[in-house]
């Protein structure tokens, strides 16, 4: 009351004259700041024992008695409204609060309110359904305590509150100790709490809190635990936070990069693995090495790698290719020019048109016995014609091509390849989905439609 009586305007007036919205604590015009509350409740006290009809009235009197009074449109009628809910004005009439608020008789409106107001309520009653019901008007730190304990269910005269394993769980997260919430509730009700409530709030404490979570962005194992232990002691790689949670398993917060980084900067040597396990960097192998070392029989397609397409280059170049690469770089060493080996030259668009419509093949590339299509199909048994023809004609029009692709470690795939060459039985090129060159099998490529782009 003491801080409504000042204000130039009243907080629930919605709009200014221009029809935009107002805070709750809207600026008067400037050259206003007649405090309405205050001087309607003056005015109110030159009338003692009579009342004003409306708002209307009561504004009249306002401008007959403050005529200069650049009050906001609205202002006096809402004023009017507001001095009837504090109760401060009654049927039109200044009630003893509102006399003794306005002339600052503080003492005063304190008793009157004592006298209006109800008293605090000490009775809290507990229901064997796990409700809690306060009449009246509860004490604070009651109020405070069954808002932390239940959730609350009704306002107003009588209060209610309703306790569920779910409160009771909100509780303890919030820190609460299920010992001291019962101490706190016995001495609220002022006897022993119903059982029902009692063995409740027991039973959620003890299965309370047997799982931990706590942050880890990397997670280290080992089956050396000497090693792991010494990791985690050791003052090199204490930034990392590194928290022991098992024998073979630490964790830390900081990003795996960071982790990986340190490790190896402290003299260890980690390996990443990614969410499944399994290595991030696979195993390579020499082209035509068996799993034993030994090395393996023609065809053989068996043993650890076989059928990853991260594998980079796993053919061993023809010896022709081999010496001339080494004749290139023996002459680059000398600053002799060695002209560049022929490549075939793609087809003009001509040239397709006609192939196209005589319905002739693609040219085979040279020296490949068969034709590239043919040596593609021998491979690529799960191609259709159609799509052996497509992926022959992107290799020869260096076109890029979308591929359905099986691998071991992703599983079946999309793939945008281009710069592509067919090496073996194997597909070589650019893998746009993985941004580097790749090498594919052709025996599991399961389908080959045009590049998206």
């Amino acid at each position: 009351m003491s801080a409504w009586l000042p204000m130039s305007l009243a907080p629930t007036l919605e709009r200014d004259p221009d029809g935009t919205y107002l805070t709750a604590f809207g600026r008067a015009p400037a050259d206003s700041g007649l405090p309405v509350g205050l001087v309607l409740c003056r005015l109110l006290s030159t009338l003692p024992g009579e009342g004003v009809v409306s708002a209307d009235d009561v504004a009249a009197l306002l401008r007959w008695y403050h005529p200069v009074a650049n009050t906001v449109p609205g202002s006096i009628e809402h004023t009017w409204a507001e001095a009837h809910q504090l109760g401060l004005f009654a049927d039109g009439a200044l009630t003893p609060l509102g006399a003794a608020v306005s002339t600052g008789d503080n003492e005063a409106a304190t008793e009157l309110l004592d006298q209006v107001l109800p008293a605090q309520s000490n009775q809290v009653m507990f229901g064997s359904d796990l409700t809690i019901v306060i009449p009246g008007s509860p004490d604070p730190a009651a109020v405070d305590l069954l808002d932390v304990l239940a959730a609350r269910e009704g306002h107003g005269v009588v209060g209610t509150w309703r306790v569920s394993e779910g409160s009771v769980r909100g509780a303890l997260d919030s820190g609460y100790a299920v010992e001291d919430l019962i101490v706190a509730l016995r001495r609220l009700a002022g006897q022993d709490l119903p059982q029902a409530l009692e063995y409740l709030l027991r039973d959620v404490a003890r299965k309370h809190g047997h799982l931990e979570v706590r942050p880890a962005a990397a997670v280290i194992t080992s089956a050396d635990e000497p090693l792991l232990a010494e990791v985690v002691a050791s003052k090199s790689v204490r930034t990392l936070g590194l928290s022991m949670v098992a024998p073979t398993v630490a964790v830390s917060d900081r990003p795996v990069e960071q982790v990986l980084a340190s490790l190896r900067k402290a003299g260890y040597l980690p390996v990443e693995m990614d969410d499944g396990g399994a290595p991030v960097v696979q195993l390579r192998r020499p082209a035509g090495m068996a799993e034993s070392g030994e090395p393996a029989e023609p065809g053989d397609t068996s043993g650890p790698g076989a059928g990853l397409d991260d594998l980079d280059e796993v053919d061993e170049p023809a010896e022709d290719d081999f010496q001339a690469t080494v004749e290139d770089f023996l002459a680059s060493i000398r600053g002799e020019q060695q002209p560049s080996r022929p490549r075939p030259e793609p087809e003009t668009a001509a040239e397709v048109a006609q192939r196209l419509i005589t319905g002739a093949g693609a040219p085979d590339t040279p020296g490949e016995e068969g034709g590239l299509e043919q040596q593609i199909a021998a491979d690529a048994r799960h191609l259709t014609s159609a799509e052996v023809h497509e992926l022959a004609d992107a290799v020869q029009q260096s076109r890029p091509v979308q591929i359905r692709y099986r691998s071991a470690a992703d599983g079946v795939s999309m793939r945008v390849v281009s710069e592509l060459e067919v090496l073996g039985g194997h597909l070589a090129g650019y893998c746009h989905s993985k941004q580097g060159d790749r090498t594919f099998r052709l025996d599991q490529i399961l389908a080959v439609s045009p590049a998206p782009f």
